[in-house]
Parts: C-alpha cells; sequence; structure tokens
C-alpha cells in the first residue's frame, strides 16, 4: 500500500522546469498589474536621479536612497508617493538578493521627519 502512495505521488510530480515556470507565474501573479507599473516607473525616478549623480541605484547604498526620499520632500513630492518610492526600491533589492537599504536607520528616520513635516499640521503660537 505504501509503495502504491509513493508511485503515484513520484508520478504526479512535475519536473523541476515546469516548477520553477509555475513559481514564476505565481511570482508575477502576487502583485496586481498596476502595482508593478507604478514600482518599475518609481525606480526608474530612483535610478536616474542616482545615476545623475553617480550613484548606484542597485543596490544602492542607504545614504544614497536618504538623499533621494529628502530631494522627493524638497521638490514637493507627497509623502504617499516618498513612502511607494521605498517600498519600489525595497521590493527591487530583495528580487536581486540584495539588502533592502530602506531598512536602515538613516533612511527610516528621515522618512519619519518627512512624514511629521510634511503631514502634521504646523503649531500656532497662542497669542499672548
Amino acid at each position: 500500500m505504501t509503495s502504491q502512495i509513493i508511485d503515484r505521488q513520484s508520478s504526479d510530480l512535475l519536473n523541476p522546469q515546469e516548477l520553477l515556470d509555475a513559481a514564476r507565474e505565481y511570482i508575477n501573479q502576487s502583485k496586481a498589474t498596476n502595482t508593478v507599473g507604478a514600482y518599475k516607473s518609481d525606480l526608474a525616478d530612483f535610478r536616474a536621479w542616482a545615476e545623475k549623480r553617480g550613484a548606484d541605484y542597485l543596490p544602492a547604498k542607504p545614504e544614497a536612497v536618504t538623499l533621494y526620499i529628502t530631494h522627493l520632500a524638497r521638490t514637493g513630492s507627497k509623502v504617499s508617493t516618498i513612502q511607494r518610492r521605498l517600498v519600489a526600491i525595497s521590493q527591487a533589492h530583495k528580487a536581486g538578493g540584495y539588502e533592502s537599504p530602506t531598512q536602515a536607520q538613516a533612511v527610516r528616520s528621515t522618512m519619519q521627519g518627512i512624514r511629521r513635516s510634511l503631514v502634521l499640521p504646523k503649531r500656532v503660537n497662542p497669542l499672548s
């Protein structure tokens, strides 16, 4: 009985290339088409910014990402746009087998400061 189960299971297995093709298809389906398009556009923007300054974009150094998001904040990008660009940079690094520079403390602190500066209402001093 056990040998019948083993024989049946081995005959049901796909060959490694079929499994690889199926895995790639699942990976391709893991994100919506619009999301993939937005990430590609965001990464292209970061790449152009980095190349113009002689910096590597993949793998990128945390310092370059910190300067990039500072540039975005200073040139009028919304917090949601900056955050999405960080996600695109992170996803590209993970897909390439690199550690994501977006997890570095400098990047995280800079993004936190950007959020506080651009989202939180400005305090008004009370009249004396």
